[in-house]
């Protein structure tokens, strides 16, 4: 199951370090040029210390965030590392969305099994990285679709997440989206292309739609009621599902909380209808 945020941005964990103390570590200045070069970034002499103080602190902030795990995530350098909470939120993230949501009751389920992984039953494809572009709703979206497509075809396609970045025009490219809205937009232009057709570039640009390549196709969507046992079952059944997640971020990373409503995935589950 696929938990993209609104207005976030996809993780590209690229080194991880051992963590005992959240002092800065020794090497913080070889990790601070591998950086520059990784992600090509240049400054002008003044800019570059300011870039670097603000990259040491990062670092502490990754160490104490890999102390506070009790899962399995590891915390490391991103492409977001030199910039500060404020200069992130800025740049690339969307303002809250509280759009009136209609839930659909789910009855007659059986009870949800200890462990499901679609992934091992061929339902979802590989993960990718959206880049510098609040794009997660389409990601979210997608996948679900992706994942409907493959039940009923028994074919796993990766579809277009670009063509809704630049063709829908209800949600708001890399500002952001609203998977409710989202379903709609694809039943409108008719289905979602192939992603090798309409590849994924990380920016909006003009409307390339080729309606002679449209090849996933939905009937409607809708949103689960807010019951994460319930939820559990029906993905149990029925396959991957989209959802969003109210990201208390710092330069791509989540802290969720199982159980205690923290995060709100609960909140916007949502799935395609494919008859």
């Amino acid at each position: 199951m696929q938990l993209p945020t609104i207005g976030c941005l996809a993780l590209l964990l690229t080194y991880t370090f051992a963590v005992g103390t959240t002092r800065v570590p020794d090497n913080a200045r070889e990790l601070y040029e591998q950086f520059k070069r990784d992600y090509g970034k240049v400054y002008a002499n003044d800019d570059d210390e300011t870039r670097f103080a603000i990259f040491k602190e990062n670092l502490v902030n990754a160490q104490n965030y890999q102390l506070q795990e009790r899962g399995t995530a590891k915390y490391g350098v991103t492409q977001f590392f030199d910039l500060t909470d404020e200069e992130f939120a800025a740049k690339y993230l969307s303002s809250p969305i509280d759009a009136p949501v209609e839930y659909v009751q789910l009855n007659d389920l059986k009870s949800a099994p200890d462990r499901i992984d679609w992934r091992e039953k061929g339902a979802v494809a590989p993960v990718e990285n959206q880049g510098g572009c609040g794009s997660c709703w389409a990601f979210s979206v997608v996948g679900n679709v992706e994942g409907q497509w493959f039940l009923k075809t028994g074919q796993l396609v990766s579809l277009s997440k670009q063509q809704l970045v630049d063709c829908d025009k209800v949600d708001n490219g890399c500002g952001g989206g609203w998977p409710p809205k989202t379903y709609r937009e694809i039943k409108r232009m008719g289905g979602l292309e192939a992603q090798r057709d309409y590849p994924y570039i990380a920016k909006k640009q003009k409307c390339k739609l080729d309606e002679s390549k449209l090849l996933a196709k939905i009937d409607g969507s809708f949103v689960l009621e807010r019951n994460e046992h319930k939820q559990a079952a029906w993905l149990a059944e029925n396959g991957p599902l989209a959802t969003t997640l109210n990201a208390n971020y710092l330069k791509g990373y989540f802290r969720l909380y199982r159980g205690d409503g923290t995060c709100g995935i609960e909140r916007v589950v949502s799935s395609a209808v494919i008859r």
